[in-house]
């Protein structure tokens, strides 16, 4: 994904978002290959932020790639299902039809 009206540096990246954003929900499905590692939802002012939020909290498993976009209300799991890894058994239980991503 690539933004070009934003700098390439993940914290001037944030930064912006942060400037410009409004705070919303993100959710991320984190795959490698043909494996689906879990997904994360997490606050934040866009999908720099967002990601950098996972980073932060050991959440992003630090390989394959990462498919996100924001979380409608009507998706948004529990508390205790947010800012942390879901298997991917926790994102079918809350998305029976497919990860949101």
């Amino acid at each position: 994904m690539t933004f070009p009206d934003i700098p390439n540096d993940r914290d001037q990246a944030r930064a912006a978002e942060r400037e410009r954003g409004v705070l919303g929900w993100y959710v991320m499905t984190f795959v490698d290959g043909k494996e689906r590692l879990g997904s994360a939802v997490f606050q934040a002012y866009g999908p720099v932020d967002a990601h950098l939020g996972a980073i932060e909290a050991n959440v992003d498993p630090g390989r394959g790639r990462i498919f996100m976009m924001p979380l409608p209300d009507v998706f948004l799991p529990p508390e205790d299902k947010r800012s942390r890894l879901l298997s991917p058994e926790e994102a079918d239980e809350l998305w029976p039809s497919g990860s949101p991503t």
